[in-house]
């Protein structure tokens, strides 16, 4: 959990150093060069860097030239959006990490959400439904699971990938159906997101093929500005549901890399997200 941690902290820092010069800077050789060693006694330290980290990107987020290029031709808005979104992914595998120690409950809830109308990230966001410029892409992540490794749950962990995946796409088609003005019910509770046990046999391939598409139908909703623009029926525009979404997505695609880990599964076919 401190090594993921670090590694967020090492991309933020970079991040930061590109916004606050106001000028790019060049990416590191190796994937590995972004994975810090920490020791048993540097996760106060981590930790604290965390948060001192993300209280200088609050300063940026509502400055003015959110549109202007910093890191060649990607905007400062961008930049952010990507790597908040890159620190929800690795969120995901803080999570699974905790589940498998035994430690999931924590005290207090809450989410992050942002809701600005988020037309500068629309670029990014719809990125993320693919799976992020700096992640494996959730097409790769998936495609060559069986049903049967699928369905299959590690030791200390709460749900198996096929699991996580048809409750990212519970909510999928709940905001598709939103959008498409069906005005689905209020979901109660969380658990009704998720499915009750695993998938029948033989469901996996059908789940996984529209889960891709809807993925992409919302990556696609996400680059229409006039439907960004536009007010959903809690009167805020659709950007922020469609940005939260793709945060959801990636959030949960780190806890199928970590699942996939566990199992020994990985990399997939034709690798993961490393140079």
């Amino acid at each position: 959990m401190a090594e993921l941690l670090a590694h967020v902290n090492w991309w933020n820092r970079w991040m930061l150093d590109i916004i606050e010069m106001g000028q790019a800077l060049p990416y590191p050789p190796h994937a590995a060069d972004t994975w810090p060693q920490v020791g048993a006694g540097d996760w106060g330290n981590v930790k604290n860097e965390f948060y001192e980290l993300l209280a200088r990107i609050d300063t940026h987020a509502a400055r003015p030239d959110l549109a202007s290029p910093v890191n060649h031709e990607e905007t400062i808005g961008e930049l952010l959006a990507d790597f908040a979104l890159h620190t929800a992914h690795h969120f995901g595998q803080i999570i699974s990490v905790r589940q498998a120690l035994g430690r999931g409950r924590r005290r207090g809830r809450g989410h992050l959400v942002s809701e600005q109308p988020a037309q500068d990230f629309a670029n990014a966001a719809a990125q993320l439904y693919l799976g992020g410029v700096a992640n494996v892409t959730w097409e790769r992540a998936i495609s060559d699971l069986s049903a049967a490794d699928a369905g299959r749950r590690p030791a200390g962990l709460p749900h198996s990938a096929a699991q996580i995946v048809a409750h990212v796409q519970f909510w999928q088609h709940y905001l598709l159906a939103v959008i498409a003005g069906e005005n689905p019910p209020a979901v109660a509770h969380a658990a009704e997101g998720w499915p009750a046990g695993e998938l029948p046999a033989g469901e996996w391939e059908a789940l996984r093929d529209r889960f891709l598409r809807d993925a992409q139908r919302l990556r696609d909703l996400t680059l229409d500005a006039s439907l960004t623009a536009s007010p959903d029926r809690k009167g805020r525009p659709y950007a922020v549901a469609l940005t939260n979404s793709a945060g959801h997505s990636v959030y949960h695609l780190g806890q199928v890399v970590t699942v996939r880990q566990a199992l020994g599964l990985w990399p997939p076919v034709g690798g993961g997200a490393t140079w």
